[in-house]
Parts: C-alpha cells; structure tokens; sequence
C-alpha cells in the first residue's frame, strides 16, 4: 500500500521569472531535498539539485543554474550541460545520463511537490 504523502508548497510560479531558474529546499520530517524549478518558454520543469556525475549541487552560486545562453542547466562543478525540458545531459563526465524529475502540480498559481 502507498503512503499518502504530503503535497509541498514550493513557490508561486510568479516567483520564477520566464528563462531562469531557482533552488529550492524542501523539509519533510525525516530528511529534506534540494530541487531546481526552471521556467523555460512558460513552461516549468522540476529537477533534484543533484548533479548524476558525483552526486554534488548544480550550482556553487545560489540560483545560477543555467549556462551563458541561459538555454541549458549547467553543472558548476564539472561543465556538464543539460536539456531543461528533460534533464537528460548532452555534455560532460555523465553525458547520457539524466537529472532526476521531481513530480509537481500546478495549483492555484502555486507549484506543489
């Protein structure tokens, strides 16, 4: 049988501007996880701040997550550059592996984990 979890306020989607992104940590009772929320072409993505490779944060900088041309999810401890709109790394030491999805809502102009 599942548990019935919890659904989590992260933010108001106003909160993250068109072709950025933020970090984000979320407590539960028992441990708690870092996320990314990306908001690219008005869409939302949701990723675990958690680079494949070594297993470190994607940003050294609090909310840059995003490379130069602000179009990819860049890891700053290695360079590894990932697609926004699956997380799956096209460059770098974990090149074909992928950022792991966090499911979200949308509810009520807010976004719920």
């Amino acid at each position: 049988m599942k548990k019935n979890h919890k659904s989590r306020t992260v933010c108001s989607i106003d909160e993250i501007p068109c072709e950025t992104a933020r970090g984000f940590t979320i407590k539960t009772k028992t441990s708690q996880i870092n996320i990314i929320v990306l908001k690219i072409s008005h869409k939302v993505y949701v990723y675990e701040n958690r680079c494949p490779h070594v297993g470190t944060p994607l940003d050294w900088v609090p909310d840059q997550f995003l490379d130069e041309s602000q179009s990819l999810i860049q890891c700053a401890t290695h360079g590894a550059l990932f697609r926004p709109d699956n997380g799956y790394c096209l460059a770098g030491p974990c090149k074909g592996q992928s950022l792991k999805t966090i499911p979200f809502q949308i509810r009520d102009n807010n976004i719920y984990i």
